[in-house]
């Protein structure tokens, strides 16, 4: 099924009845999701990625096709309840959606239209959702980096209109992270830095950098939404402890391979 027209744009909707102004890097995001692509969006801490573009998408979805049914799901059932629903019920007042019924952990509309939010617990529960003339469908995952592969393998057999994959970055391996590297050339990759979100401020960012280092992992993946290699967390990455075992350092400071393998120095394995 072709992506639907809406009756309104997904930015005049979060703009004049949501009533928020987007980023740039927000706008950019939600255009890609009216258009149909399937968006990987990988953003610095506290962006607002949650709050402001699945939120809204879920919302723009249910206002153009009230029988639309979108799907929500993340890392854990308190970060879905939270994040996403704590802020979405906070539109339970708004004219526009008082007909709707604004439950913990779902909406529905009077003609079947629905945001329901899916437990990670049961991968199985992902599957048998497909599009239908009138009654689309979006999958919004939140928190992407640690949901199980298994679930998205379950979410990759409906059949969506739309699919948004989001959050903030980690360890550099899952079904997440090969969406913004191996197969980068079937999604619509935003990555936003902490410099990009003119809510933090640069007073913070300095702080972390001073602290931890610009080029360490927790402030690459905290502000710059880079993913780094798992032994990146250790003080020294292991690939730093193989080269120096393979080319110890000349004279006194010279640590014996042998003290450390039971092999000669210079010998390999």
């Amino acid at each position: 099924m072709d992506t639907p027209k809406p009756r309104l744009g997904i930015l005049e909707f979060t703009e004049s009845v949501l009533g928020i102004r987007p980023y740039q890097w927000q706008r950019e995001s939600l255009c890609h999701i009216e258009a149909g692509h399937p968006t990987a969006l990988t953003a610095c801490s506290a962006a607002g990625k949650t709050s402001t573009v699945l939120v809204a998408a879920a919302l723009w979805c249910l206002f153009n096709w009230p029988r639309g049914r979108v799907i929500v799901t993340s890392a854990s059932w308190s970060q879905l309840k939270k994040q996403f629903f704590d802020t979405i019920r906070l539109q339970a007042h708004h004219p526009i959606f008082r007909s709707h019924i604004f439950n913990e952990a779902e909406i529905r509309t009077l003609d079947g239209g629905f945001v329901i939010g899916l437990s990670v617990d049961e991968a199985g529960k992902a599957e048998g959702y497909h599009e239908r003339p009138a009654s689309p469908v979006m999958i919004l995952a939140d928190e992407a980096k640690s949901i199980h592969d298994d679930v998205f393998t379950s979410l990759a057999r409906c059949t969506a209109t739309w699919r948004v994959y989001a959050s903030s970055a980690g360890p550099a391996c899952g079904t997440f992270y090969s969406c913004l590297t191996t197969f980068r050339n079937f999604w619509a990759c935003v990555l936003v830095k902490s410099s990009e979100c003119p809510h933090i401020s640069q007073t913070s960012i300095e702080i972390d950098r001073q602290m931890w280092g610009e080029n360490s992992p927790q402030f690459r993946q905290k502000h710059l939404a880079e993913f780094t290699a798992e032994d990146e967390e250790s003080f020294i990455g292991l690939e730093t402890v193989r080269a120096c075992m393979d080319n110890p350092p000349p004279g006194e400071l010279a640590v014996s391979r042998r003290s450390l393998t039971g092999r000669p120095a210079g010998t390999k394995q």
